[in-house]
């Protein structure tokens, strides 16, 4: 029996290193049973010209005033003008808000920042009974070709009833994340490599697809200054790689110290699957959860230290599969409303050659050396730690779980 088609409306770059994010992939690769992916035909050669196309859509809808000319706005790019999407029976919206369609389509979103304008990082101040965008997309979203909204972070259920109200809430579906497990003899053979070594060793990681300007979010700064800290202080016996875009300063600094390496570059997987398996603890102290990161380093054993940022306490549970290191609430947080508020650039400076000048947050880089020592003084907790973090791992962010509620969605839909 044929496939059921879903049309994935995300974009194909032609280069494979921005375009391959894991948990688009997760999904594009892994339909449930009975169902296909097909990709849309939004097609860029780099990462910044897709930044480009989706700033000017976000532009072009916050500037529309009425739910009449917000129709007419999708349906124009639904003719093909936009090139998105085909004439397909149903989209699957895995990325950003303004690809609306006037298809049957499902939304797939982390935070509610995805769906609507602005993007996440300015949404502090914002006044939303009064933004004018956000009833325009709500009458977008109520409309009855919006079959779901589903997300991985239960809190956004709550953030999404409280700005849009109950009779959207029906329409959000708590949806896990599903991740391919590492074969158990990788595991074992980690687990028992870490029980015989003498280093320990500590990641970092940034996005190749964000770049240096996404250094600071995930707390780069702040994490280096720690660890020169903890190596000046006499530690032995541990290893720091930081992989990923790094400022020139800290690559620069980082050649003081002999056990700290860097790969400012673009790594491989079966590169990176190594870096995975040699690593004893992720370090993730970012402004707001960085749900593949973590997800990735527990499926591998790797105990994270993240934040106290939003979205971190879904998936760590301190001192069972991680630490959670505070500093970062100011950052992000859930406001009286139950709604998601960001406030990523408070307290930066724009310098006179466009670029961002960051702070350094003091409070936080103490209390991630705090933590390092912690970790440090504690190794024989580690290995029970890892062992939780596959277990976690496997039972929350399961594949067959995760598309067993699609599946449940779906089927009703196209009939079984």
């Amino acid at each position: 029996m044929k496939n059921k088609n879903i049309e994935y409306i995300s974009y194909v770059s032609q280069d494979e290193k921005t375009s391959s994010h894991p948990h688009y992939q997760s999904i594009y690769k892994n339909p449930p049973e009975g169902y296909e992916f097909s990709a849309n035909p939004v097609n860029y050669r780099l990462n910044s010209e897709y930044d480009s196309y989706i700033d000017d859509l976000r532009e072009e809808f916050t500037d529309l005033t009425n739910a009449e000319e917000a129709e007419k706005f999708i349906s124009l790019r639904s003719t093909g003008g936009r090139q998105i999407p085909k004439n397909t029976k149903f989209c699957f919206v895995p990325t950003h808000g303004c690809f609306f369609t006037d298809k049957n389509w499902s939304g797939n979103y982390e935070d509610w920042t995805n769906l609507t304008a602005p993007h996440n990082g300015v949404t502090h101040g914002l006044d939303l009974e009064n933004e004018p965008w956000v009833k325009l997309v709500k009458h977008v979203v109520m409309k009855d070709n919006c079959k779901f909204i589903f997300t991985h972070m239960k809190q956004t259920i709550e953030s999404l009833g409280s700005i849009f109200g109950k009779d959207f809430s029906r329409k959000v579906i708590y949806l896990p994340l599903g991740v391919q497990p590492v074969d158990e003899r990788i595991i074992n053979n980690k687990l028992d490599h870490f029980s015989k070594k003498k280093n320990l060793c500590f990641l970092f990681t940034n996005s190749y697809g964000a770049g240096v300007p996404n250094f600071p979010l995930r707390g780069g700064m702040e994490t280096f200054k720690a660890i020169t800290k903890f190596l000046d202080a006499g530690y032995k016996n541990v290893k720091f790689y930081m992989a990923g875009p790094v400022p020139d300063q800290i690559k620069w600094e980082a050649r003081k110290h002999e056990n700290i390496h860097i790969a400012s570059r673009f790594l491989e997987d079966k590169e990176f699957e190594q870096l995975l398996f040699n690593t004893d603890v992720m370090l993730v102290p970012a402004m707001r959860v960085h749900t593949i990161s973590i997800v990735n380093s527990m499926k591998y054993g790797i105990p994270c230290l993240g934040s106290d940022g939003w979205g971190f306490d879904q998936f760590i549970v301190d001192e069972f599969n991680g630490w959670t290191c505070e500093g970062q609430s100011h950052a992000t947080y859930v406001d009286e409303d139950k709604i998601y508020r960001d406030n990523y650039y408070g307290g930066w400076d724009i310098l006179p050659d466009g670029s961002r000048y960051v702070p350094l947050n003091e409070e936080l880089a103490n209390n991630i050396f705090d933590k390092l020592c912690h970790i440090y003084e504690n190794r024989d907790k580690l290995l029970t730690m890892q062992q939780n973090c596959v277990n976690f791992a496997t039972k929350e962010f399961d594949i067959i779980k995760r598309n067993d509620v699609l599946k449940r969605k779906l089927d009703p839909f196209y009939g079984k």
